[in-house]
């Protein structure tokens, strides 16, 4: 993020020919205790605070004197393209901002940088949780103490709770076969464990969280794959059905034709094929009426 992006624009300022009564009029009008101060191209020359304007007046200054015969200088100061995690460690509260022409263009403190960061971090937290949110995967994460500390609503509805219920409670309390203990004490990650949970067959992925260096908890990925599953056992089904029926027409001595509801060979017997004189790939999947003339199937 850039200074440029965070600053506060068109600050109150001052010319080096500006009055010590104009300063003073300008201190009690928009409450600050310090002013930049430029020349007549606004390029930054020094600063003139309510400290300069005491020991001005206590000097025997006139309130007609220019506020150059008293600021100080040089002034702090970092350029508007700069990154503006760069001055955190500054030790100014508070810094002009120039542009690449040295002018003027802004002032930035610490507090504007520490807001805008916070801004950033919730928008980045709010889009983040958006999106564990949306997604079907059920996901799960604990800290250091096992303790869940994020639950989103697909594992919540995948385990029979709600989320209030189980956020801060042992992960063993909600999921006492979860192995994400496991996985935060070795740190190592484990990807494709099958589980059961709610007679619902499961694909996990279990990861530590790291935090400089440190494994700080574990975070698992649950995928439901029990309509896949039984799917898979549906044509493994078939699958057995269909060499058993296939074991049947190899031993069978009549002549036997299967279609399908349309009317096209699937299937057809070794006695038929030796009848007809003709070899699967002759006729599997052309209609019984190019290959039995006259037949009522």
């Amino acid at each position: 993020m850039k200074v440029a992006e965070i600053m506060a624009r068109d600050p109150v300022k001052l010319r080096q020919t500006d009055s010590l009564s104009k300063a003073a009029a300008v201190f009690n009008r928009h409450n600050i205790d310090s002013v930049p101060v430029t020349d007549h191209r606004q390029h930054l020359q020094g600063i003139f605070s309510k400290k300069e304007l005491f020991q001005a007046l206590s000097d025997g200054g006139g309130p007609e004197q220019p506020v150059q015969d008293y600021m100080t200088g040089p002034v702090p100061c970092v350029r508007d393209d700069q990154r503006a995690e760069e001055l955190i460690d500054r030790p100014e509260e508070k810094l002009a901002v120039v542009n690449q022409a040295n002018k003027l263009v802004g002032i930035i403190t610490k507090t504007d940088i520490l807001k805008a960061y916070a801004a950033k971090l919730k928008y980045v937290s709010n889009s983040l949780h958006a999106l564990l949110e949306s997604t079907t995967s059920a996901i799960i994460a604990i800290d250091r103490e096992q303790k869940i500390t994020f639950m989103n609503k697909s594992a919540a509805s995948l385990l029979g709770v709600k989320v209030a219920q189980v956020m801060g409670r042992g992960i063993k309390e909600a999921l006492p076969k979860s192995v994400l203990p496991d996985v935060w004490m070795t740190g190592q990650k484990q990807v494709g464990t099958s589980m059961v949970v709610n007679n619902r067959r499961l694909v996990t992925t279990h990861s530590p969280i790291v935090q400089e260096n440190q494994i700080v908890g574990a975070v698992a990925v649950f995928q439901d794959i029990t309509q896949y599953q039984t799917l898979i056992d549906e044509l493994a089904s078939e699958r057995h059905l269909r060499e058993v029926l296939n074991t049947v027409l190899e031993i069978a001595y009549d002549g036997i034709i299967v279609t399908d509801s349309a009317g096209h060979i699937t299937m057809i017997s070794d006695t038929y094929k030796r009848f007809l004189g003709v070899e699967d790939q002759d006729i599997i999947g052309k209609h019984c009426t190019e290959v039995v003339e006259n037949t009522r199937m």
